[in-house]
């Protein structure tokens, strides 16, 4: 599907977004919003349901009859067309609205299709009607007590003569109900999930909106408890592990999800597959799972698989097999006491399990408050609900680019507790991350970006084995505290920051890893039951992506960049390979908002070898390929995170300026000086030369200045 624009969008849709409206998605895309739904009259067919018994307390009335929504025992329908897929929502949303049946109709106590599974035996086309989320209704507590949700608890799962099945044309628009705004739909395929599985299904061309508080999800927008058909037969209490799971497998969605409510409501968390699970001791599992659409939204919670899950000690989220590769944008204001965008989970009060997840998305924190982000996980909190966070042969290929800088890691922005113990083993950083602080740059490229170690009674450790980053980086950016007794990194007791910040994953530079030379630097990730695959003249990557990932920085060389001299802008660097332009070339998809290009070459000395003229306009956008080949920097804006920060950087940008204006000059004399230099010279922060030659007069006399 087309990526869709970013906050422009979200600011139109703030104002202009209505039932049955036209929404601008892009200058050369619209989306045209159906004015029918599946659920009207003679859309949807029902007959395919059991009868049920008139004012039945099992029972709803559609139409003229009377349907049987609960007390099922194991059952298997077959949804064969659109109408009778739609047919369930009709069902399942007719048992809110008569509040006579069982007392708490379709509550995750009691949901609706317990038992029951729906096997969707053929592809389905939702397109020209809006589609009305299965169990859709979610209110909280105080709004007409308990009755207020609809929970399914049915298994859904595509099953066409044993292959999975495809739904394309899926819209979902859900709006705020005027008369109690907190009430309304979570928005998904499925409304309210409370429980089962959802199994074998494709989303093609699918574009979910919301402007309520309300979750948003591709498959699911709020899980509410679990009823699993399923268990465990080795488990002593089959009750506790049936209502213990909840599955998401084989499941693909290349939707568009927008949520236009800028709300710190946890409920509100937006996510590839699912939006929120939460409620209990659950166990859910998200297993060979794939987001290649766009997530742009205003809340506080994003994740590319799940936006937020919340739940007691004994709950885990798996992730096995997870592909990302669809942006995520976050643009909101507000913040809630957990605020993550993580390609896999936004955040979570939950035990993480990821092994062999890949993400590559681009992924954007345009929000003014902190908003902790992270490849894989954005902000893990544990208050009791996590004691550990793992990762097993996960490689993070793609781009974070945040408006702050607290925090952001390859792999997690923020683990905020102390006592979870934490694993990185067979993982890969090939991503770019950047911020508002450009000091914090290749720092904020750690695997980690911040530990809350402030903890005296517990201990939290950092264990990682065959972990690798193709940007020098250490393995934590930060810590919050000064409580190191009971820390440990790699096995060794922790007793200062710097402890922290001098463990480093190990640098895997492409010339080290093409090809086979990866089974030699990377030899612990490549056995005999290796889940990588070595590329020539590129990084190694998961088995699962070799044929649908993007290759295009796959060969980037990143040695050149060293954080410990970066950060302290000791020295400039000259690119002279295209590999290592390649790199920077990814770094630029990086910057933007009130970190430019221009901010990192100026403020990091970066050179271009005159010799890679020819390859900066197909790498760069056209403004930048003109700064590095003129070298003319462009007046780089302050940093407003503070007062106090724009204070200074007025005071030094007054100082810069005189500076600059006589270091040009002074270049400019030296220019006329030497002999054999076809590039240029200016600002003495940017310097495009002909030769390698050149490039160490230049790099000389930039050091000198």
């Amino acid at each position: 599907m087309k990526k869709l624009a970013s906050l422009l969008l979200i600011a139109a849709m703030l104002v202009t977004m209505i039932p049955m409206a036209v929404v601008s998605a892009s200058a050369a895309e619209t989306v045209t919003l159906p004015t029918a739904t599946w659920n009207d009259e003679g859309n949807y067919d029902v007959s395919w349901c059991t009868a049920g018994t008139a004012n039945g307390a099992d029972s709803v009335k559609v139409g003229n009859n009377w349907y049987k929504v609960l007390n099922y025992s194991a059952t298997v329908f077959e949804i064969k067309d659109a109408a009778d897929l739609a047919g369930l929502s009709v069902l399942t949303n007719a048992a809110n609205r008569d509040k006579s049946i069982g007392g708490n109709p379709g509550m995750r106590t009691n949901p609706l299709f317990a038992n029951v599974t729906f096997n969707i035996t053929a592809d389905i086309d939702l397109t020209g009607k809006l589609w009305v989320p299965i169990a859709k209704e979610f209110a909280q507590g105080k709004n007409e007590g308990s009755t207020g949700v609809t929970v399914f608890g049915g298994n859904l799962n595509g099953n066409k003569n044993g292959a999975a099945i495809t739904i394309k044309g899926m819209t979902v628009n859900v709006v705020a109900r005027t008369d109690d705004p907190s009430r309304g739909q979570a928005a998904g395929l499925v409304g309210v999930q409370g429980g089962g599985s959802i199994k074998n299904i494709n989303l093609t061309n699918a574009y979910v909106t919301s402007d309520t508080k309300f979750a948003v999800g591709s498959f699911v927008g709020r899980q509410w408890g679990a009823v699993y058909s399923g268990g465990d037969p080795t488990k002593t209490d089959a009750t506790a592990e049936l209502r213990s799971k909840t599955v998401y497998e084989n499941l693909s969605s290349d939707a568009t999800l927008i949520k236009t409510t800028d709300s710190s409501e946890l409920q509100g968390a937006i996510g590839g597959i699912a939006g929120v699970t939460a409620d209990g001791q659950y166990k859910n599992y998200y297993t060979n799972c794939t987001f290649t659409g766009e997530i742009i939204s205003t809340g506080a919670q994003c994740g590319g698989i799940v936006g937020y899950s919340e739940n007691g000690s004994g709950a885990i989220a798996y992730f096995k097999n997870c592909v990302v590769t669809g942006d995520i944008t976050n643009g909101g204001t507000k913040a809630s006491d957990v605020k993550g965008i993580g390609g896999l989970i936004g955040g979570g009060k939950c035990n993480i399990d990821a092994e062999s997840c890949y993400v590559s998305s681009t992924i954007t924190c345009d929000n003014s408050l902190a908003i902790y982000t992270g490849g894989m996980v954005g902000h893990l909190i544990g208050l009791g609900g996590a004691k550990y966070v793992k990762f097993v042969d996960c490689h993070f290929d793609g781009i974070i680019k945040a408006k702050t800088y607290d925090y952001n890691g390859a792999f997690v922005g923020y683990i905020n507790d102390a006592g979870i113990n934490v694993t990185f083993k067979n993982c890969l950083s090939t991503g770019v991350l950047t911020n508002s602080k450009i000091t914090m740059m290749v720092r904020g490229m750690a695997y980690i970006g911040i530990v809350n170690a402030s903890y005296k009674d517990f201990g939290t450790t950092l264990n990682t084995e065959n972990a690798y980053s193709a940007v020098k980086a250490p393995l934590v950016n930060s810590v919050i505290g000064e409580e190191f007794a009971l820390m440990k990194v790699n096995g060794v007791a922790v007793t200062a920051t710097t402890d922290i910040l001098a463990a480093e994953v190990t640098t895997a530079n492409i010339a080290e890893v093409k090809g086979d030379l990866a089974k030699t630097k990377m030899a612990g990730m490549f056995g005999t039951d290796t889940k990588w695959v070595a590329r020539a003249d590129k990084y190694p990557t998961l088995k699962l992506v070799e044929n649908v990932a993007d290759t295009t920085y796959a060969s980037a060389d990143y040695s050149w960049f060293d954080y410990a001299k970066a950060a302290s802008k000791a020295e400039g660097v000259t690119i002279d390979d295209a590999n290592k332009l390649l790199a920077l070339s990814k770094m630029e998809k990086a910057c933007g908002g009130t970190l430019t290009f221009a901010d990192l070459i100026s403020n990091y000395k970066i050179a271009v070898s005159g010799a890679l003229t020819s390859n900066i306009d197909a790498l760069f956008s056209e403004e930048n390929a003109t700064m590095l080949k003129t070298g003319v920097i462009p007046v780089a804006p302050s940093d407003d995170n503070n007062e106090e920060d724009n204070a200074d950087d007025k005071a030094d940008n007054t100082k810069e300026t005189e500076a600059e204006t006589k270091k040009t000059s002074d270049t400019t004399e030296k220019v006329e000086e030497e002999k054999g230099c076809g590039g240029v010279i200016g600002g003495a922060a940017v310097v495009l030369v002909a030769t390698l030659g050149c490039a160490a007069v230049a790099g000389k006399k930039r050091k000198e200045d």
